[in-house]
């Protein structure tokens, strides 16, 4: 049995840029120029919400999967191995959003791995 976990540790002006090429490969709107605000809410799951400050009907909500998509991306662009099986999440942390990754086998013995 073998067991993975892996922590990155993404600042909020990273999830910006994560969120803006989420966007852009999947050719959603992103209607931001400069780094906005970045709100975050649990419901049945994390909700991560732009706004602009100066523009108050200006806001964009991305789901946690959409968020994990463009954090994936990201790790992509800066050559970042993400396990393809792995079970990612989001966590918050003070200042940071935390990107795990766990990967296991259950199944797995010392047999199966030697033939």
């Amino acid at each position: 049995m073998y067991r993975e976990e892996r922590k990155i540790y993404f600042s909020t002006s990273e999830l910006f840029k994560a969120l803006a090429l989420f966007c852009e490969t999947t050719n959603l709107r992103f209607p931001f120029s400069d780094e906005v605000k970045i709100d975050f809410r649990t419901e049945s799951e994390l909700v991560a919400t732009l706004s602009d400050p100066d523009q108050s009907d200006v806001t964009r909500e991305f789901l946690e999967s959409e968020v994990i998509v463009a954090l994936i991306l990201l790790c992509k662009k800066m050559d970042i191995p993400v396990a393809r099986k792995a079970v990612k999440t989001i966590e918050l942390s003070e200042d940071k959003i935390v990107f795990a990754m766990k990967l296991s086998d259950e199944s797995a013995t010392i047999h199966d791995l030697s033939s």
